[in-house]
């Protein structure tokens, strides 16, 4: 990247462009890595909420979860429920998905 200026003192238009668009995308990044942070969090924080409150392994249950499988689903990305709900849509499932089978939509 140059910066030097050109004949007539003007830096390179692509050169700024180009790493505009770069700092653009590395901030997006670090944004989405904090809001996943967030998430995380938040999550853990309501789940703690709900074992200190004694219902924890009710709400699992009511689920047809264990513990092993709400691990799991707080080591996921929080936007696996977005991308999950879009793939069934896709492939004409998310009815079934939002229905009472909710051990068919554990498995899903």
């Amino acid at each position: 990247m140059s910066s030097e200026p050109n004949m007539n003192g003007e830096y390179a238009l692509p050169d700024a462009v180009r790493l505009r668009r770069h700092l653009v995308e590395y901030l997006r990044g670090l944004s989405h890595w904090a809001a996943t942070v967030r998430a995380r969090r938040n999550l853990r924080a309501e789940i703690d909420a709900l074992e200190r409150a004694g219902v924890l392994d009710h709400v699992l249950r009511d689920f047809d979860m264990t513990r092993s499988d709400m691990n799991a689903m707080l080591d996921a990305d929080p936007e696996t429920p977005r991308s999950h709900e879009e793939v069934l849509e896709w492939i004409n499932l998310a009815d079934r998905l939002r229905s009472d089978e909710r051990r068919w939509a554990r498995d899903a």
